[in-house]
């Protein structure tokens, strides 16, 4: 158990380190100036190459240049690239907790959506009936907080909310924690970025059909061809057609193609122009009931013997959704020193929502089912939510990076400016005629014959969102070993909304935030590396309209009064470490993240409340998070991570009684671990790999209140593949014991069953 003043302790150190950092920053204007001087030494930026000093000036101490030198396949993910233009370049060079999953246990273990490759990072959970692949939508929490709006793809936002296929994805990182720094407004638990496939200068033609459980049926194809010396083409496309696994009446279907040109690869001047196209046609699944149990705990009603299959989707429910994506990243190097970049993106998403929501059994209910009987369940929500959604969004990042001496100390700058703007539509439904005839034990999956939506005029919401940010970084070598990182990014938010219902107050609300970051990193060696880290990001009111909750309601102050942001901060303290050259990476850190001043907006009224935000939640989430990955020897690989979280909610101006609660979505105890071995050449014909993997997160409560319980997750996993010339054949196994899980859950109200034991057989060519 981590003790309570571990992080108290770390506060005097993180703030001589935002002191320095405050310092350091003063001097960043001037690092393009910094540039010139070293031009003219022969110092560069590279790794190896570090920065030297003219006669006469003063001794510069070369930084540590971490990941050196490192192979690019050895699974170890502290040298991956981050990917994203305004953040260090490694993953070893930030200062907190990053997890990635890479494209070779992507392509491993057949993951299909954004969900299941998350599975693989320890400490998320997911919100209502997202489960089975995200069948309503991804939206997750990271370490019990919501990101709903916090996914982000090739360092953008991703406007919308759908299913996240993963055809075009060729690695996934979680920043763990506050980054408003990085990324501005929102972000509480973290940010999930999803890097795509883009077009290279090997030539590769590959397609892969695979048959699986439920029945699943899935195409992909990827194809990259070059144009010349410096162009080239990728082009990726998807056909996915699935009845999910032990869920009654639930399916999904899925195409989707995309296209990267990549213009002047392999010089100083690159460009990448992008589209994707996802269309998805799926039924919603809400989940089963709680039931109360003799001891007064809620939970899923699987647990006293309903089947897991057992579903309450009706005829009528739908979830389709249509997103278009136009991506421009544009990087030019002035030199070893200086370089530039401009990455922008338009989005158009439309969303066509239909659901039934079970919802807890009553006392009387719960007993009657506890006895035998078959009792009528009750709804929530209404009895689902029916919505039409449009809306567009477009952003776009311009900045600048720097590097060099001034003032005898060696500087890195990445500064820039962001401006993004987001509309939204929808257009909620009302059922006329609808009548609840679903039982616990035998639902039935029709509604009333005479039973229809309506989309009145009056029920119509729209919203928008305008934000224009200015960002700086600045890390700066003290010696040769330590160095110091500042951060800070200023931002002004404003959110409109109006509804078409004349009795629902409309309005606006504006905000100027200030998200500061700074971390003290000593390292070392060149392979190690300590840091202490603080960092603050700010949520103001209307930051997910793509995600809200409600139909025709005006999410805003109804006195027009601007609200202050909820705020988290994080205070953290880790290292990372390479071994065998770089061939095995570890990490390991301790953390505490505080989240106040929340606000909570009424889903039946629409006012946002001050001091209150989801269930009235002001929480502190504490914990421990390590990680192992790369070869243990040549043709071993491994990648493990565990996290042990510790949340309690602190306040609460709703409903004091839930102070001093767990905090809900924070299993304590979180692991994850992939581990492959490839065969050497020569014992068999061609190439045969096996490997497996586990997946767990202990149990943990869905509501503030501690009155609905999750149980544990528990999903053992294998593969088993052979290539040989071009072709190859892959068989996974999912949930190998048959363990009752659940992907979800909401409240003390519902929860989604996961499928049970699964296969996937995979069978590609190349050429």
């Amino acid at each position: 158990m981590l003790q309570s003043n571990v992080p108290d302790r770390l506060r005097p150190i993180i703030a001589g380190a935002a002191a320095t950092a405050g310092l350091a920053m003063s001097f960043s204007t001037l690092a393009t100036v910094a540039e010139a001087q070293t031009a003219g030494s022969g110092a560069g930026s590279g790794a190896g190459n570090a920065p030297g000093a003219a006669a006469g000036d003063a001794t510069v101490l070369d930084p540590v240049r971490v990941g050196a030198d490192r192979p690019a396949d050895t699974g170890n993910v502290n040298a991956k690239p981050t990917g994203i233009s305004r953040l260090p370049d490694t993953v070893k060079d930030t200062p907190r907790v990053v997890n990635v999953v890479p494209e070779e246990i992507i392509e491993q273990q057949r993951a299909t959506t954004l969900e299941q490759v998350l599975r693989n990072v320890p400490g998320i959970t997911i919100s209502t009936g997202e489960g089975n692949g995200g069948q309503n939508g991804d939206q997750f929490r990271i370490r019990g907080l919501t990101a709903r709006g916090d996914i982000y793809t090739d360092g953008l936002k991703d406007f919308g909310v759908y299913t996240h296929d993963v055809f075009n994805t060729e690695t996934v990182q979680v920043f763990k924690g506050p980054s408003g720094n990085g990324f501005g407004v929102g972000n509480s638990g973290g940010v999930i970025n999803q890097g795509t496939k883009k077009a290279g200068l090997d030539k590769r033609y590959k397609v892969e059909q695979s048959v699986g459980s439920g029945p699943t049926y899935r195409t992909t194809v990827d194809v990259n061809q070059p144009i010349n010396e410096t162009t080239a083409l990728r082009i990726n496309g998807l056909y996915h057609d699935q009845d999910v696994a032990d869920r009654d009446e639930v399916e999904a279907k899925r195409k989707g193609i995309a296209a990267d040109l990549g213009v002047g690869l392999g010089t100083p001047t690159t460009w990448h122009l992008n589209y994707s196209y996802l269309d998805g046609d799926k039924i919603p699944d809400m989940g089963v009931p709680m039931i109360r149990g003799r001891d007064g705990t809620f939970r899923p009603a699987p647990e006293f013997g309903l089947d897991r299959s057992t579903s309450y989707v009706r005829n009528q429910d739908r979830d389709d959704t249509e997103n278009h994506v136009v991506t421009s990243t544009l990087a030019h190097e002035v030199s070893k020193n200086l370089s530039f970049y401009n990455d922008s993106r338009y989005s158009h998403y439309e969303r066509d929502f239909v659901s039934t929501a079970p919802a807890a059994l009553t006392a009387a209910s719960s007993t009657l089912f506890l006895n035998g009987g078959n009792p009528v369940i009750a709804y929530g929500a209404g009895g689902g939510l029916a919505f039409k959604q449009k809306g567009w969004g477009v952003q776009n990042v311009a900045g600048a990076k720097a590097e060099g001496t001034f003032l005898g100390l060696y500087h890195k700058v990445n500064g820039g400016l962001d401006l993004s703007y987001q509309k939204d539509e929808r257009r909620g439904g009302t059922w006329v005629n609808r009548t609840n005839t679903q039982t616990i034990r035998n639902p039935s999956h029709s509604y009333p014959a005479n039973a229809f939506l309506t989309y009145p005029a009056t029920g119509v919401r729209e919203s928008s969102v305008a934000n224009t940010g200015l960002f700086i970084t600045d890390r700066v070598w003290l010696f040769e070993q330590l160095s110091v990182q500042g951060g800070l990014r200023w931002d002004y938010f404003r959110s409109t909304f109006r509804a078409s219902d004349p009795t629902v107050a409309g309005g606006s609300a504006s905000t100027r935030t200030l998200s500061p970051s700074a971390s003290l990193i000593y390292e070392p060696t060149k392979d190690a590396s300590l840091y202490v880290s603080y960092a603050r990001s700010n949520k103001p009111i209307g930051v997910d309209i793509a995600a809200q909750l409600t139909n025709g309601t005006a999410e805003t102050p109804r006195n027009g009064r601007d609200f202050d942001p909820e705020k988290t901060d994080l205070y953290e303290i880790g290292g990372k470490a390479d071994f065998f050259g770089g061939r095995l990476g570890l990490n390991g850190a301790l953390f505490q993240i505080e989240k106040s001043n929340t606000y909570s907006v009424d889903p039946a009224t629409g006012t946002v409340t001050d001091g209150f935000s989801e269930a009235g939640l002001g929480t502190r989430i504490r914990g421990f998070e390590a990680g192992v990955s790369g070869k243990v020897v040549e043709g071993w690989s491994v990648y493990a991570s565990y996290a042990y979280l510790d949340g309690e909610i602190k306040e609460s101006r709703t409903n004091a009684a839930v102070v001093g609660n767990e905090a809900p979505n924070v299993p304590k105890h979180n692991a994850s671990l992939w581990s492959t071995y490839e065969f050497a050449p020569g014992v068999v014909p061609g190439k045969v790999m096996v490997g497996g993997g586990i997946q767990y997160a202990s149990e943990y409560w869905a509501d503030s209140a501690n009155t609905g319980r999750v149980p544990e997750t528990v999903s053992l996993d294998s593969v088993v593949s052979y290539e040989i010339n071009n072709l190859s054949l892959a068989l996974n196994a999912y949930n190998l014991t048959d363990h009752r899980n659940y992907a979800s859950a909401f409240n003390a109200s519902r929860a989604v069953p996961a499928s049970g034991r699964t296969f996937m057989l995979t069978a590609g060519v190349t050429f």
